[in-house]
């Protein structure tokens, strides 16, 4: 007679933490991105095929001339004052200069993070494409995610699942509770400054939206009748421009931006964009 072995149930296994819940498509450090280009166009094709020629109200990037500040008003009859040519580093000093000067309106107009703008014109003139990173930004991301009551919240969405999934009699969460989490947040609302308000209080201009993000639970810790959870959320954007942005009149209309692109793309002036990387740590909380 067969000996049959009695079926057993397998308990789930136990996730260990710390444990990545979500990941967007885009990946981190991604140098390759198109607005992270830098030196590739030459003043033929800034001008021919962007129409980049007023870029400047101070100087003439392409002939490094000096530009006569009120040659509009002078009278036909009286010559045009002579143009100074300038060195390449003096050039490029008066544009990043001009551009800090169109920083603030109307894009940074009030609140603490009106000033981070200059910071990033300052790091993308001298930082050499180091990665940027403001405590400032940190405050501002984890501002947006409290702040934010909709339904759709990050934050809230792993709540509701981690404490829909923790084996509450055996103070233990399933493996199987990872892939839940990430179709979850998937349809969730990622941290972004893309709000009306971030138009004029410096986030718009610095962030806007945000290239990848990482969601990583880095802790679960259960007590008597609690459980508390460590949500860490790591987010890069690009403080750079691609074609798009450019081609784009909302951004094109601006100096601003004319400015930056050309200081960004002209071969003759490339500096090189830069990865802003911001962080924060949140708590969550619930019952067994």
């Amino acid at each position: 007679m067969d000996e049959r072995v009695a079926d057993t149930p397998v308990a789930p296994q136990v996730q260990h933490f710390p444990c990545v819940v979500y990941e967007t498509q885009k990946k981190m450090d991604d140098y390759q991105a198109p607005d992270m280009r830098y030196g590739d166009l030459n003043a033929h094709r800034l001008m021919t095929y962007y129409g980049l020629t007023d870029v400047s109200t101070l100087v003439d990037p392409y002939t490094l001339q000096q530009l006569p500040g009120n040659s509009v008003h002078v009278p036909v009859y009286q010559p045009l004052p002579k143009r100074v040519t300038l060195s390449r580093g003096e050039c490029t000093r008066r544009m990043f200069n001009e551009m800090r000067s169109l920083s603030h309106m109307p894009f940074s107009l009030y609140g603490p993070y009106r000033y981070v703008i200059n910071e990033m014109i300052d790091h993308l003139q001298y930082g050499h494409g180091q990665v940027f990173r403001s405590p400032l930004l940190n405050q501002a991301i984890k501002e947006q995610i409290t702040q934010d009551s909709s339904a759709d919240n990050t934050l809230k969405i792993i709540e509701k699942v981690l404490d829909a999934t923790i084996v509450k009699s055996k103070k233990t969460v399933p493996t199987s509770f990872k892939t839940h989490m990430q179709e979850r947040i998937s349809g969730g609302r990622l941290p972004k400054f893309d709000r009306l308000e971030d138009r004029a209080n410096g986030l718009g201009i610095t962030v806007h939206d945000t290239w990848a993000t990482y969601i990583t639970i880095t802790s679960v810790v259960f007590s008597t009748t609690s459980w508390k959870a460590s949500v860490h959320y790591r987010i890069q954007d690009h403080f750079g421009l691609d074609d798009d942005d450019i081609m784009n009149w909302e951004f094109r209309q601006w100096r601003f931006f004319r400015l930056w692109f050309v200081l960004q793309r002209y071969s003759a002036m490339a500096h090189r964009p830069f990865i802003t990387e911001m962080e924060t740590t949140m708590e969550i909380a619930g019952t067994l």
